[in-house]
């Protein structure tokens, strides 16, 4: 038995010295559609999942820039409709709107009512009959929006 395990050895040694494999080269010694088993990507594989991922960033890119946007846009309506809240509530217990003001912080006059940051206040009135108020966002490019209590609101 002893004998028979060395002649196999050596055919063994003999055959891979014969196709040129050593032993650190396990490849050589694999059939041709092993090396998938082996892992890894190629090159191709690679440059099409670049190739997708910046198309769908391509995509992606303008589509956020226009919902931000759109919610600089939505603060100032959502702060005119707070103030409007926070103005019936002064008119019912003192029967007068408040002019409003904007203060450091987005402090205002107004009881219980705060803007948002970066909302700018452009002009506002108030007395007996109603108020107006004139707000804008300097990234909102569809602004300003003014809210008039005695026309009904957001114009």
């Amino acid at each position: 038995m002893h004998r028979e395990f060395a002649i196999l050895f050596h055919r063994k040694i003999f055959t891979m010295m014969k196709s040129g494999a050593d032993r650190f080269s396990y490849k050589r010694s694999l059939p041709r559609g092993a090396y998938s088993s082996l892992g890894g990507f190629t090159l191709v594989e690679m440059l099409i999942v670049v190739a997708i991922i910046g198309i769908l960033a391509a995509v992606a890119i303008p589509q956020f820039a226009s919902y931000r946007q759109k919610s600089y846009c939505a603060r100032v309506k959502s702060d005119l409709a707070n103030l409007a809240i926070s103005q019936e509530a002064y008119y019912y217990d003192h029967n007068s709107y408040l002019a409003v003001t904007l203060g450091a912080g987005g402090v205002s006059n107004v009881p219980n009512f705060y803007w948002s940051e970066g909302v700018t206040l452009t002009s506002s009135t108030g007395d007996t009959t109603g108020w107006t108020a004139v707000a804008d966002h300097p990234n909102c490019s569809i602004g300003p929006f003014t809210w008039d209590s005695q026309n009904g609101g957001l114009q």
